[in-house]
């Protein structure tokens, strides 16, 4: 089964309507980022069309499936100064990205978006595995109202998707997982096989852990498959051996490998696992962009760079004009303006005139 299969299967189906585990995930980064905006004074917005409602109750549900109203969903603060606004807009752009590493194990590319007027506009996107750019959210500064609104889009969950796989199925960080342990009792005709593994698993969940145990009749390797397909962060193996020799077998779903840990050093072993997982994801993640990312000398080289899929960093003038052009030759590929500002060369590669600041391209779908 590939990616695409099981995403319509676990995560949003052909209608993008979400399904169980895509929800869990959404509403596991929903309710970090809400509790986070509340704290910051940001109050939600709806948005229909072209119309904002601001009252919760004046909303018309109308025919939007879940995955479209979570796209029409924004928050709002005003502040009576524009340094106010301006400090909120960073301190949200700071929160999506930690909040993403922490729940999702997602490294965001962040950067400001070029404009020519007043307002100052920041989006956020992920860089997937077939080296393309998924814009899932944005934090827009309205200099004339001091206003910042923000943005989540749910194509976080494609993001996701492209991002956290491999061969087998899903990979999931530990806290937007469904199941975080998946338990698979072998040769459970044997006595004791199934009450031991029902012991575990109760003692699991009383540790705050959320496990699945498949008593299902079918075989252990389907069991095993259907684990990793799933995305669960790890997975136990118990049998009549592990039973007599109070071990359990573990196999991590980001390597692979089966390890034989005691009982009495299960809870340690827990507690340091969830806690790398998170950083083995984000590592992997950053490896990959640096490798794709490139300093283009020559505007010569920009079309074929663009096509690969690579993350360019170009030198721009400020020019309005030059960049209309440059746009132009990126064809709908994401532009923005990296916090790291420092030029690599002293000039404009396409005008040739003195270089002011740096743009980073990526292409999208």
């Amino acid at each position: 089964m590939n990616i695409l299969d099981l995403k319509e299967k676990y995560i949003l189906n052909k209608n993008d309507n979400l399904l169980p585990y895509g929800f869990f995930i959404w509403k596991s980064l929903g309710n970090s980022f809400i509790n986070k905006l509340s704290s910051y004074g940001f109050s939600e917005c709806y948005f229909f069309d072209e119309d904002s409602i601001e009252n919760e109750n004046k909303i018309q549900m109308l025919n939007y499936n879940m995955n479209n109203l979570l796209n029409h969903i924004s928050y709002s603060k005003y502040d009576s100064l524009i340094e106010g606004a301006k400090t909120s807009s960073i301190d949200i752009l700071q929160t999506y990205i930690s909040l993403t590493k922490q729940v999702l194990g997602i490294n965001l590319l962040v950067g400001k978006r070029v404009s020519f007027d007043s307002n100052e506009e920041y989006i956020l996107g992920a860089y997937t595995n077939d080296n393309h750019f998924i814009e899932v959210g944005s934090v827009i500064v309205d200099t004339i109202e001091n206003k910042v609104r923000t943005r989540y889009s749910s194509k976080i969950l494609e993001a996701l998707i492209e991002i956290n796989y491999d061969d087998d199925g899903f990979i999931f960080s530990p806290l937007s997982s469904l199941y975080q342990i998946g338990i698979i009792p072998l040769r459970m005709n044997e006595k004791n096989v199934i009450p031991y593994a029902r012991k575990l698993k109760q003692n699991m969940e009383m540790r705050g852990y959320r496990v699945l145990l498949d008593e299902s009749k079918i075989n252990d390797m389907d069991k095993l498959n259907d684990y990793k397909n799933k995305g669960i962060p790890l997975i136990i193996e118990v049998g009549p051996r592990d039973i007599m020799n109070s071990s359990i077998e573990v196999i991590k779903r980001t390597e692979g490998n089966i390890l034989s840990i005691k009982e009495e050093k299960l809870d340690s072993y827990l507690n340091n696992f969830f806690k790398k997982i998170n950083s083995d994801l984000i590592n992997k993640q950053i490896k990959h962009i640096l490798s794709d990312t490139i300093n283009l000398f020559n505007i010569n080289d920009f079309d074929k760079e663009i096509e690969k899929g690579k993350i360019i960093n170009i030198i721009w003038d400020g020019e309005e004009e030059t960049y209309r052009e440059i746009e132009r030759r990126a064809n709908k590929s994401a532009i923005f303006m990296p916090f790291n500002q420092e030029l690599f060369v002293s000039e404009d590669i396409l005008s040739k005139r003195k270089g002011k600041y740096v743009l980073t391209i990526c292409k999208t779908k």
